[in-house]
């Protein structure tokens, strides 16, 4: 089920047992009423952007990554072959659960990785982008296992 999809269904959803139902008048209330009483409450709210507003891209991060660049490159490339120019996610859940001594589960690996493709866009028109990881979403990645082992 690609997002699109996901958000249709939701709509639906409130559309036939809210709005429908003539339990709220409008097609956003339904939504919302659906939203705060059934869905969102079921989880913690991941704050991926504000992660990177605060503590990714700041100069104290960037002054790490920069004096780690060349090994972060090295580690990166490590995992490209001839025709992939990119890490795979087989590759990058590989790096946190197998080749270094992260000894991460497979849950905390899935959401390092998934956090760091949160910025495809247009995913119908490319959805192979969602398993290539390029080389700033790895240092994401980097970012993201740190702040969650460390």
């Amino acid at each position: 089920m690609q997002r699109y999809e996901f958000m249709e269904c939701i709509a639906r959803i409130a559309q036939g047992k809210f709005k429908d139902s003539g339990i709220v008048k409008t097609f956003p209330q339904a939504i919302e009423k659906l939203l705060y009483e059934h869905i969102l409450k079921m989880g913690d709210k991941d704050h991926w952007q504000e992660f990177r507003d605060r503590q990714l891209w700041t100069v104290e991060t960037n002054d790490v990554l920069e004096a780690n660049l060349e090994l972060l490159k090295k580690i990166y490339n490590k995992y490209l072959k001839p025709m992939q120019k990119f890490m795979s996610k087989e590759n990058a859940m590989d790096f946190m659960m197998h080749d270094t001594n992260l000894q991460m589960n497979e849950k905390d690996s899935i959401y390092c990785f998934g956090m760091c493709k949160m910025i495809v866009v247009k995913e119908n028109e490319n959805s192979k982008q969602y398993l290539a990881l390029q080389f700033v979403e790895f240092l994401e990645m980097i970012g993201r296992i740190a702040d969650l082992k460390f």
